[in-house]
């Protein structure tokens, strides 16, 4: 497995890191929580810009990014902008998404950019090669707020996510049952076995999914979602309590 470092964190499955929402609605209270998150020993941030009052005003996106970039110092910043149907606080379209992905890879502030497989190769294509041109990380990733898709659906969907060159590929799905558990292990597994052990973030969102959380490292995952100020996903855990089951495990 080639291991992805971004500034200086080493992300790989031995030593997954603890990566927090930054979901302030103003300018201040995103500079607040990374104060606060970064106090409680977060490995990295997620900047969801979706919930930002000024989104996407290119001026006031720039200024706050600037902003965000100096108060995370050197924990590195993923950029993610979700639509409604990804969990987003925004009715926005892919297009939409996709060109405040591209302002984020402008900017030069951000360390990682999420793309979504939704948008379309024609969306995301272009903005995971416009990264790699600017040393910029790139996150591929699958979304079902829905439901636990079959383990043969999660390793289409993995397959798809890793046929693109980005720099991670991500699975996140709801998981009700503990069958759904077994299916989104069973689906990593079996592309672990086709393709290898890579660098890759899996989730299973939801009160039940937890499991996936404290044990990151067997879902075949480099990090793991913690709650902090707020929480992004239904489920998340407080992140000096997941740091300290991470240390035990």
């Amino acid at each position: 497995m080639n291991d992805v470092i971004v500034r200086n964190v080493r992300l790989n499955t031995d030593d997954p890191k603890i990566c927090n929402a930054i979901m302030g609605v103003t300018r201040e209270a995103i500079v607040e929580e990374v104060k606060i998150l970064s106090e409680l020993g977060t490995d990295l941030f997620e900047w969801r810009a979706d919930t930002y009052e000024h989104f996407p005003v290119k001026e006031e996106m720039q200024k706050t990014m600037e902003k965000l970039r100096r108060s995370a110092k050197q924990k590195p910043v993923i950029f993610s902008v979700r639509g409604a149907a990804s969990g987003g606080t925004r009715l926005l379209s892919a297009k939409e998404q996709a060109t405040a992905c591209r302002l984020a890879l402008e900017s030069g502030c951000m360390d990682l950019i999420e793309v979504e497989l939704a948008f379309g190769e024609e969306l995301f294509g272009p903005l995971i090669a416009e990264a790699k041109k600017r040393g910029v990380k790139t996150i591929l990733s699958y979304y079902d707020y829905e439901k636990t898709p079959d383990q043969w659906e999660i390793l289409d969907a993995l397959s798809r996510c890793e046929s693109y060159g980005a720099d991670l590929s991500k699975i996140a799905v709801t998981a009700k049952t503990k069958r759904d558990l077994l299916s989104l292990w069973s689906g990593m597994v079996e592309r672990e076995d086709r393709s290898g052990v890579r660098p890759r973030i899996v989730v299973a969102m939801g009160p039940l999914g937890n499991v996936s959380r404290i044990l990151p490292s067997f879902f075949g995952s480099v990090l793991t979602y913690a709650s902090g100020i707020t929480t992004s996903m239904e489920g998340q855990i407080n992140a000096n309590d997941l740091r300290t089951i991470l240390s035990l495990i």
